[in-house]
């Protein structure tokens, strides 16, 4: 892996759709990933779940900007502003 190669300690992957086709599960079970970071926004069977796993929960996110929009208020404030 390049980034191990290159020095890097820990390498992680992300990713928000965790559909995990063909033979995904045992490739990163097999890589060099110290994590995978997914969300929750599709159901992972626990086939397809492994130790190095961790799933993210968007429960909260949704939660917020269902409440906002219930409220007529703008959901503006769930996307954080970076300086250019």
């Amino acid at each position: 892996m390049a980034l191990k190669n290159a020095g890097a300690t820990d390498v992680y992957a992300c990713a928000t759709h965790a559909i995990f086709s063909a033979n995904a599960v045992e490739e990163l079970k097999a890589s060099p990933y110290k994590e995978v970071i997914v969300t929750d926004t599709i159901e992972i069977p626990d086939y397809k779940r492994f130790d190095n796993l961790t799933v993210l929960s968007t429960a909260p996110l949704f939660a917020k900007a269902i409440d906002l929009i219930y409220n007529h208020q703008s959901v503006d404030s769930l996307f954080p502003k970076y300086a250019d």
